[in-house]
């Protein structure tokens, strides 16, 4: 006897494995886009350190992007301004806070970091030397 066709069993499997890649993709797509969010607040954060740096070297006085309500943005990165710009007027997606300390005195010595919820990482800058993604 000729079979014409697929049976239901055959059918269900295919259907079955179809479902498991298409929720592993879904689950890779999403990591994919959490990384990308992390980039993109490094990159950032990398800006405006460089922003200070320039700030910094110039002889200037860094500026703080808070006030008493939190992130604000919007004023001189660098008293006084020149040409340097400001502090961008509102923080990366999925973070919620911009802590900057001036460490010393003394100029070169400032730390940035990022805060955000999970499973976002925090990010930190330290001085013009290195910015980096706080792994827990």
């Amino acid at each position: 006897m000729k079979r014409a066709g697929f049976t239901l069993v055959e059918l269900l499997v295919v259907i079955a494995i179809i479902g498991i890649l298409s929720t592993v993709a879904v689950v890779n797509l999403n990591a994919a886009r959490n990384k990308a969010k992390i980039s993109a607040a490094l990159a950032w954060l990398v800006d405006v350190n460089n922003a200070a740096s320039i700030c910094d070297a110039d002889g200037g006085l860094l500026t703080s992007p808070n006030d008493v309500s939190g992130y604000v943005g919007g004023n001189n990165i660098c008293n006084p301004a020149g040409n340097i710009g400001v502090w961008p007027d509102s923080l990366p997606q999925n973070y919620t806070s911009l802590v900057f300390q001036d460490n010393s005195v003394e100029n070169g010595s400032w730390t940035l970091v990022l805060y955000s919820a999970p499973p976002f990482n925090n990010i930190y800058c330290v001085g013009g030397l290195r910015c980096g993604i706080m792994n827990f």
